[in-house]
Parts: structure tokens; sequence; C-alpha cells
């Protein structure tokens, strides 16, 4: 799962809604096997793809939204860098996506929202304290193989 995940988080960093399906398609293809990753059609991590950018943006519509946005704090004597998956800027709030891969079902949700908690909260603080805005910040998993998303508190 874990080259399922390389292959499915590049593609939704790359994937742009505009280009035509094949062109898309073709994208997936390469990720795919550019990761090794068999038994999982282009067209379904299209799909995917589709499906998550069109909750986004019927949620937040006109919404700016940041792919890979890189993220810098100070935390104390440590310094907490790396890239935001996906930060949708909207005029109520700033809304922080990390796309995790995992193929279980509803039963094991909990525990994946609680497992990648406390990076997500890292992320949010990193958020607030860039933006230095007073907009609230919620916290979100995309589960891409399970058509989900999941609000982490």
């Amino acid at each position: 799962m874990t080259l399922v995940g390389e292959a499915l988080h590049r593609f939704l960093a790359a994937d742009d809604p505009a280009w035509t399906e094949e062109k898309r398609i073709a994208l997936s293809t390469r990720l795919l096997q550019a990761w090794g990753v068999v038994g999982l059609d282009p067209r379904d991590v299209v799909a995917m793809g589709g499906r998550f950018r069109g909750f986004v943006a019927e949620r937040w519509p006109g919404a700016i939204l940041r792919r890979e946005a890189p993220i810098n704090l100070r935390v104390g004597e440590r310094t907490l860098a790396g890239r935001l998956d996906l930060v949708v800027d909207a005029p109520s709030e700033i809304v922080v996506f990390n796309y995790k891969s995992f193929p279980g079902g509803r039963a094991q949700w909990f525990d994946q929202a609680r497992k990648y908690a406390g990076q997500l909260r890292a992320y949010g603080e990193a958020v607030r304290v860039a933006e230095g805005s007073a907009k609230p910040v919620p916290l979100a998993l995309h589960l891409p193989v399970g058509g989900e998303v999941l609000f982490v508190e």
C-alpha cells in the first residue's frame, strides 16, 4: 500500500481537471507504472481524483487550492518542515488535507484518524502561524481508496 499511496499522492498533486480524460488517464498510468503498482486501474485513480475535486469544489466554491504547499514552523529547538498535501483557502476557513491510501473499511477509520491526528495538528498550527489569520483551520484526512474525507479534531 505504500507504493499505491505514493502513486495516488503524486496523481492528486499533479492532476488538472481541465485536462482531457485521456491525458489524466495517461498521467495515472505513468505514475502507477513508475511506482510498480499493479492491479489498480488508472481510470479508477482518475475517478478518485475527480470525486475528491468535486467534493472540494462543492463544499468550498472558488477557494484557492495550494497543492504540495511548503511549510516551516519553529517549535522550541526543532523545526517542522515539509509539504502539505492540499490547503484549501476559502473565505471562511483554511482547510488542511493529508492524503492516506488506507484501504480499510469504515470500522477502522477512527483508528486512522487518531493515528494521524498529531501530524495534522502540527500542520494546522504551522498554517495558523504562517497565515497569521483568525480563520479556523479544520484538519482532514482524504482516503482516496475508500472515497472518504475524515475531519480530525
